[in-house]
């Protein structure tokens, strides 16, 4: 399983395992299962977050 973050408006930055990545307007970031990762808004931010899960995956999470 991973996530994808694209940053629609605004910057900040993105942590991988600890490494710091500039997050822009129009940029994607996928983060790989296990990855240590966190966003940080350094003005206001607008993202979209997609999970892609396998079908076996127990991680994933329905919401009703």
């Amino acid at each position: 399983s991973s996530k994808h973050w694209m940053i629609l408006s605004g910057n900040g930055e993105i942590r991988l395992n600890g490494l710091p990545v500039a997050a822009q307007s129009g940029h994607i970031y996928t983060v790989l299962r296990g990855e240590k990762h966190g966003i940080r808004a350094f003005s206001e931010m607008q993202v979209i977050e997609v999970r892609t899960c396998e079908e076996d995956d127990d991680t994933f999470i329905y919401h009703s």
